[in-house]
């Protein structure tokens, strides 16, 4: 792990670079957010149906399943923040090429 916390292995995680200064701006959450995808790392089966309930409240919107995710992601910025070309995604999925990048972004 490269973080000190669990959630900040999760943001740095999905970070283009290993700037971690960089990766907090670039997945900040501001008054323009238009879309966000909340991670609960804990076991839901233990939190009651209040407590959920009480997370939800946090967050005004409307939740959708996680199986929309491709349905409203902005491919245009996904591409642009990872450098992902169409040639690249000629032989691959965006998901693979975004995958790739954060597992060998660490590699020296």
């Amino acid at each position: 792990m490269k973080a000190k916390t669990l959630n900040m292995q999760i943001i740095h995680s999905l970070g283009s670079t290993t700037n971690k200064s960089k990766t907090l701006q670039e997945f900040s959450v501001s008054e323009d957010t238009k879309a966000l995808l909340v991670v609960m790392v804990e076991d839901t089966e233990r939190l009651s149906d209040q407590e959920l309930g009480e997370i939800g409240q946090l967050i005004s919107g409307v939740n959708v399943s996680l199986d929309e995710l491709t349905n409203i992601t902005d491919v245009c910025n996904v591409k642009k923040y990872y450098d992902i070309t169409d040639d690249e995604l000629s032989c691959s999925s965006l998901e693979d090429a975004v995958i790739t990048r954060m597992a060998v972004r660490d590699v020296k």
